[in-house]
């Protein structure tokens, strides 16, 4: 028995013709996708086998494999003369993926590194502005303060000069003091002088000479 008839008589059995063209379909639609580089190329290959076919020459092979390639990868391989089999398109991949992952780490930590130094700088700009806040505010009660001590200090003095000797001083206390009688407004006197004959006093307030009885008037 040739090679030939035994891929044909184990094909036959273990892998029939249902099962051929959906591997074949699945060939034809593979895509790298979410796959790394090596993923793809062993998937790739895998399912080649149930279409031999449609990869016959190396070109094929090679233009099947970037087909399916992710297009940050395929547009350095694409037009690319130099890559002219299909084991130089697999190898050209995977450099190429592994430059890529490296400037996207790169990329990614300094989006990291200028977050938190904004986030650091965030942080300055807000202790600085509480600081300055709080400085402020104690600024603003010593300039109070000073003031409150200098108005009690000119009040004081001016309370003093203002004072006279024996006066008290008001420390705003209430004190208790006993009602003081008031004096009787004394009461005009409109008759005659007994002694003076004279109207407006009293004889015994008379100013004139007293007079003796024999001298009164009648």
């Amino acid at each position: 028995m040739s090679w030939d008839e035994f891929l044909y008589l184990f094909d036959k059995k273990y892998f029939p013709r249902s099962i051929r063209i959906a591997k074949e379909r699945e060939f034809l639609e593979i895509r790298q996708g979410t796959m790394t580089v090596t993923e793809y190329e062993i998937q790739f290959t895998r399912l080649s086998m149930f279409a031999s076919d449609l990869i016959a020459t190396e070109e094929k092979e090679r233009q099947r494999f970037i087909d399916g390639l992710n297009d940050h990868y395929r547009r350095y391989i694409v037009g690319n003369l130099m890559i002219d089999t299909y084991a130089k398109a697999v190898e050209c991949a995977r450099e190429h993926e592994q430059d890529y992952w490296a400037y996207k780490k790169s990329k990614d930590q300094t989006k990291i590194d200028t977050k938190t130094e904004q986030r650091n700088n965030g942080n300055m700009t807000k202790n600085s502005s509480g600081q300055h806040k709080n400085g402020k505010q104690r600024q603003t009660q010593y300039v109070n303060k000073q003031n409150s001590q200098a108005w009690k200090k000119q009040k004081g003095n001016g309370n003093n000069g203002n004072r006279k000797q024996g006066d008290t001083i008001n420390t705003g206390a209430v004190v208790l003091v006993e009602p003081q009688p008031i004096p009787a407004e004394p009461i005009a006197f409109h008759g005659f002088c007994y002694n003076c004959r004279e109207r407006g006093h009293k004889a015994s307030d008379c100013p004139n000479e007293k007079v003796q009885d024999g001298g009164r008037w009648g």
